[in-house]
């Protein structure tokens, strides 16, 4: 007796391609979830996860994701975005007779479904990525803040330090000629009042 035989998946061209785009992009994606995002202290951000943040919507989130999240990876949100969007997509269809009629037009509907799909994934991403990045530099943990202060303002701190700059070295340089003006106010007044009364004097004597 012969074994079941093991289908050549490789055999359709077309079913191989698929095969080794999904390969390639699991690659891509176990790549991206080792690599931490610059700027931010992973050591505090893990404390704050094991401390306080496993009871929160962030620590929910980082279970679904794998600990992308609590790793501060460069692809935390992992494949969320799109399965909300998917299921936003689905339940415009019930409801939106555009996607009604987009459902029953067969393959070319299907195409402009998830042409919209991804669309959505991208605002998606956009609207999750701002709330982490919201979160996490108005969070402080117990091993210190997670975005430092130096990175969260970035260029713009720069920017606004050497503004404050500025104004302050205008306001001291307008406040120089005052001084100089009140110093040599009063040996001039003073040169004044001695004269006239000096002038007077000699009138009085003469």
């Amino acid at each position: 007796m012969t074994g079941p035989r093991i289908p050549n998946l490789f055999a359709v061209p077309e079913l191989k391609e698929k095969i080794l785009f999904t390969l390639l992009c699991l690659a891509v994606y176990r790549a991206g979830a080792h690599i931490a995002t610059p700027g931010v202290n992973v050591a505090a951000l893990q404390t704050f996860m094991n401390t306080q943040g496993r009871q929160t919507l962030f620590g929910v989130y980082d279970l679904f994701v794998g600990g992308g999240l609590s790793r501060a990876t460069v692809l935390a949100l992992g494949i969320m975005p799109y399965i909300s969007s998917s299921i936003v997509i689905q339940l415009l269809g019930a409801v939106v007779p555009y996607f009604q009629k987009l459902q029953k037009e067969g393959e070319d509907g299907r195409k402009k479904i998830t042409q919209y799909t991804r669309y959505g994934t991208v605002l998606i991403c956009l609207l999750q990525a701002s709330g982490v990045v919201v979160k996490l530099e108005s969070t402080v943990a117990p091993g210190g803040p997670i975005v430092p202060v130096q990175v969260q303002g970035g260029q713009a701190a720069e920017l606004r330090q050497a503004e404050r700059a500025a104004v302050q070295a205008a306001v001291s340089s307008s406040r120089r000629p005052e001084k100089r003006a009140q110093r040599t106010a009063g040996p001039i007044g003073m040169e004044r009042f001695f004269s006239r009364t000096c002038t007077s004097y000699r009138k009085d004597v003469d």
